[in-house]
């Protein structure tokens, strides 16, 4: 029994020199599931719009970056994996990983 789907990277795009607005970007329209390597891009927000992925993101790692607040992940109900080691995180609301039933 074989698994029928294709796993494309996504990438990051940032569009100022200081890394404040950051966007999710792929030229695979036809993957179905996506994993994201952000880690080490000295992210100090979340891509705004991260949660255009929320159906299809699988991974992601935004491991050594300087996030301070991720509740924005709430949305990716479909993440199986998500990477957060070595932030700047000091608060988690209880609420930011409800929806998510996939996360391992």
């Amino acid at each position: 029994m074989g698994c029928d789907f294709t796993v494309r990277e996504l990438y990051l795009e940032v569009t100022d020199v200081f890394g404040h607005i950051t966007y999710l970007v792929t030229m695979d329209t036809d993957a179905i599931v996506y994993t994201a390597d952000l880690a080490k891009t000295g992210l100090t927000s979340l891509p705004t719009n991260l949660c255009e992925f929320q159906e299809t993101l699988n991974t992601i790692d935004l491991s050594d970056n300087y996030l301070t607040n991720v509740s924005p992940v709430r949305c990716l109900y479909n993440l199986h994996v998500l990477h957060l080691d070595n932030n700047r995180l000091q608060v988690l609301s209880n609420s930011t990983f409800f929806n998510m039933t996939y996360l391992r």
